[in-house]
């Protein structure tokens, strides 16, 4: 799938996203905050600075963390945060950072300490041994540039390195929009609600990730 349409699938979503955040509960919304500083897209314009701004070694641009419209009863709140690189060989990497707030459990513990985020990677060149697209636990974003706390430091960044089966950049945004709203009565149902006026491009992405995930 091309990366034009990559971006009419994010926009769509990011959008549905914020409509989502504006609702949010005061104390969830300043814990957020609290863990990602203001870095987080609330607006239509925001979700444009989102989708056109780059990651650079050196320096980026603004990246900001879009809201996602649901969460399971074990999330206080996911956000993703789309990373775009321009390689020194001319080619654009497109990968994803899935940032969770954990909700509260019975537990009392500082709920601001309570997040995990993952790396959701395209395949890498060799000689790195990750030459495969994979999801990876991670403690800092960005290099450490990207606004963020309550990542315990005795995570695991590197491995395990768990295998996606896809490389092509929306199927690996798709494969991380199920993980964290599952399939059916998930993502499924999102995709038809977001593209209920264009339903063969519902169909389009459902069949492709039907045929990742190996369901029916």
């Amino acid at each position: 799938m091309n990366e034009e349409s990559l971006l009419h699938l994010l926009r769509v979503y990011a959008h549905k996203g914020i409509e989502r955040w504006s609702n949010e509960s005061p104390q969830l919304k300043a814990r957020a905050t609290r863990c990602l500083g203001f870095e987080i897209a609330e607006s239509p314009q925001d979700v444009e600075t989102a989708l056109y701004s780059r990651f650079r070694e050196t320096d980026s641009e603004r990246l900001l963390y879009i809201p996602m419209p649901t969460s399971s009863n074990k999330i206080g709140k996911a956000f993703f945060l789309l990373m775009q690189e321009q390689k020194q060989d001319g080619h654009k990497s497109i990968a994803f950072m899935l940032f969770l707030i954990v909700s509260k459990l019975e537990e009392p513990f500082d709920e601001r300490d309570m997040c995990l985020a993952f790396r959701w990677e395209p395949a890498e060149e060799e000689p790195t041994v990750h030459t495969y697209a994979h999801v990876q636990l991670c403690r800092n974003i960005a290099k450490g540039r990207q606004p963020h706390r309550g990542i315990p430091s005795w995570l695991p960044d590197s491995y395990p390195a768990v295998p996606i089966g896809a490389s092509d950049p929306t199927m690996i945004f798709l494969s991380m929009a199920t993980s964290v709203h599952g399939f059916k009565g998930g993502i499924r149902e999102i995709l038809r609600d977001l593209f209920q006026n264009e339903p063969l491009v519902a169909n389009q992405y459902l069949s492709a990730l039907k045929s990742q995930l190996m369901v029916q």
